[in-house]
């Protein structure tokens, strides 16, 4: 499918000279992904080059690029594409704050969880016998959703913030702490 995109860069060229076509940012980049687009795609069908499928998986990034860009084409998207922007500078304050939160949260999680999110520790192992939730923590990896540092403390925070609670992760970390931050529970 680059090859079509070659023929479009091959009849813009033959139509304006090459200093003319690359005054314009989107020919540049049109340019540039498509080379690359069918460089690779050349390349992935000879067996003795090695394009793996992760390479792949990013390039298909840059064909998503040009879709928006073709879709940018249209008065509709370019009105929705506005709004959208018009929405999030309008909430810049609110959006600023919650991150701000986040931030306050996050740090307060890893300096009181951080590291303690492991089934080995003894403080889960006491807890287990009157405890249903280790299982479920474990086994349905929640572990990922940890404390150990601020990425994936925020990241934890913000997968709860916008509605995914899950009462594993709360009981994990009132039973890790056991008796001594019983405030936590609040």
């Amino acid at each position: 499918f680059s090859y079509v995109y070659l023929v479009e860069v091959a009849a813009k060229l033959a139509v304006v000279s090459f200093e003319e076509y690359w005054v314009h940012g989107e020919n540049v980049f049109d340019l540039l992904t498509t080379m690359v687009l069918a460089t690779t795609g050349t390349l992935y069908l000879i067996p003795t080059v090695p394009v793996t499928n992760n390479i792949l998986r990013f390039l298909n990034i840059l064909r998503l690029l040009r879709l928006l860009k073709f879709l940018n084409t249209f008065s509709t998207v370019r009105y929705i594409m506005s709004t959208l922007w018009h929405m999030l500078t309008a909430s810049r304050d609110v959006l600023v704050l919650n991150l701000l939160i986040i931030y306050l949260w996050a740090t307060t999680g890893t300096q009181i969880f951080g590291g303690v999110f492991y089934a080995e520790n003894p403080g889960l192992k006491d807890a287990t016998a009157s405890w249903s939730d280790y299982d479920s923590f474990f086994g349905s990896h929640y572990q990922c959703f940890n404390f150990n540092d601020m990425a994936v403390a925020s990241f934890t925070l913000f997968m709860i913030l916008l509605g995914s609670w899950v009462d594993a992760i709360t009981t994990t970390s009132v039973a890790v702490m056991g008796e001594s931050y019983p405030w936590i529970a609040v």
